[in-house]
């Protein structure tokens, strides 16, 4: 079954009134990624709780600012500072904000109570997205179901409307970028920002992400009634870096059926962290350059060996790290998982061990702690070769209480997501070598398309369908095998 887990407020929060108007700020100074749960929110929302300065009429206007909001990132130039206290950055955005634990300029010593006056959006929220990174926020004062929010955009297998699955929560109690993924029954809390990353390969942009009303859900209620509207088999493993003062929990293995080896919506970029500390990414070569991922996902069941290669940035800084593996889910009991240092030539069983510590003289200069370098940095960036790597070889899959065996059936499986607009995908599985062919029908029994008409080999395969030129409706698709027929109903919504 997949858990169903609630994005509380990681970043030092620590309590929220009965309506949801009041959010307690404690912990130390640093950065907190947030958003304010009343339509029209302006900064003086926050200044008249906290200390704003780099503002006009702010406390501080002449010093650097310690507000910042997001529109749309492209990695250089996407944050922005507000023009004054009367600045409005739209309904569905999240900001950062600089709390300072001390009692000079204005400001108070933590914790503090940031509350606000007035009402939430009453309609579903509409946010224009422009480039690859946006900094949204839950814009009302309950809970939502993150499954609930979606893109406008369409591709062939496109999955959340074009939104990637890794969605990025920074963490000042943790100092580090915290990944989620949708699809997986998260519930976002009241108060929070989340970074979403743009997908590659769509057939029509993202520019719109709704969320919309339907998805707030009570803070009362039973966890085991939230939606599940997008949830997938999934299987992942948490990759942390722990140093003297500088953690990284962003990175995460992950397995899913509508996973490969290539580049796909599943990936996660890999965000620099705010406070500039040392991280680790997964490496892959894009064709045109070499990338730095957060997640890199891969085929739920995969039949060879799978290899990744890390990246460990140090960020100019030395000392000793702890790499550790803490998390671990649905991952199958029969797949060997090795860690090598590439530098030390030592391999690690990852399943016998549960950390592996390594020592950092860094010979590049120490990175520049500024907030406004949102994506990732290059690849090899500490150094010609890449220090670690991870070799996982699958074997015969019975996890799950046998859910994700190795199928050796004629099986259809129902199209995922369904209902969809414009795309779906169709999961099956044959028994034998054979022609195979998978066609799909209108309601009154007229083929619409033809999906699949070839030979296939003994196994599981998948294909995507995209819906584009016809109208909203009941479908159906029927997979046909020599001796055999099997068919299944689907629904377009547009």
């Amino acid at each position: 079954m997949v858990k169903q887990l609630l994005i509380v407020c990681i970043c030092c929060w620590m309590s929220v009134s009965a309506n949801g108007q009041t959010r307690t700020i404690s912990g130390d100074a640093g950065w907190r990624m947030f958003s304010i749960p009343k339509t029209g929110a302006t900064v003086s929302d926050i200044s008249d709780d906290t200390a704003i300065q780099g503002v006009t009429g702010g406390s501080d206007s002449d010093k650097a600012a310690n507000i910042y909001y997001n529109a749309a990132s492209d990695g250089s130039n996407g944050w922005a500072i507000p023009t004054n206290m009367s600045t409005a950055w739209g309904d569905g955005l999240g900001v950062i904000v600089y709390f300072y634990d001390n009692t000079t300029g204005g400001s108070s010593e933590l914790p503090l109570d940031l509350d606000v006056s007035g009402s939430e959006p009453g309609s579903d929220v509409n946010v224009t997205i422009s480039n690859d990174f946006t900094l949204l926020g839950n814009p009302f004062q309950s809970n939502i179901n993150l499954d609930d929010i979606d893109g406008n955009a369409s591709g062939a297998g496109i999955l959340f409307g074009g939104i990637k699955s890794s969605v990025k929560v920074w963490s000042d109690a943790s100092s580090s970028y915290l990944s989620y993924n949708l699809g997986t029954s998260q519930v976002l809390s009241a108060w929070q920002g989340f970074f979403i990353e743009k997908a590659s390969g769509l057939l029509t942009d993202l520019t719109n992400v709704k969320i919309p009303t339907t998805a707030k859900t009570g803070s009362a209620a039973d966890i085991e009634v939230y939606s599940k509207k997008n949830t997938f088999d999934y299987r992942s493993m948490d990759l942390h870096v722990k140093g003297e003062g500088y953690n990284d929990l962003s990175s995460k293995f992950f397995f899913t059926a509508y996973s490969n080896e290539d580049e796909d919506q599943f990936d996660g970029t890999k965000l620099n962290p705010i406070n500039g500390s040392p991280n680790i990414a997964f490496i892959r070569n894009s064709g045109e350059e070499m990338l730095r991922l957060s997640q890199d996902a891969r085929a739920l069941n995969p039949d060879v060996i799978q290899e990744y290669i890390l990246d460990f940035n140090d960020m100019g800084i030395s000392g000793d790290f702890e790499l550790s593996w803490p998390n671990w889910t649905n991952i199958p009991d029969e797949w060997t998982i090795t860690l090598t240092d590439t530098e030390l030539d030592i391999e690690i069983d990852m399943r016998e061990e549960s950390l592996y510590s390594f020592t950092i003289a860094s010979k590049q200069k120490k990175s520049a702690q500024t907030v406004l370098q949102v994506p990732a940095l290059k690849a090899k960036a500490s150094g010609d070769e890449y220090r670690f790597k991870v070799d996982i070889t699958p074997g015969i899959t019975v996890g799950l209480e046998n859910e994700f065996a190795r199928i050796e059936q004629f099986e259809l499986e129902q199209n995922y997501p369904n209902p969809f607009n414009p795309s779906t995908t169709i999961r099956y599985s044959v028994a034998e070598n054979g022609p195979v062919n998978i066609s799909i029908y209108n309601i009154t029994g007229q083929k619409v398309a033809e999906l699949v008409n070839t030979t296939k080999a003994a196994g599981s395969h998948q294909i995507a369908w995209n819906a584009t030129a016809l109208s909203s409706g009941i479908y159906y698709y029927r997979l046909t095998a020599p001796g055999q027929v099997l068919t299944k109903q689907m629904t377009l919504i547009k």
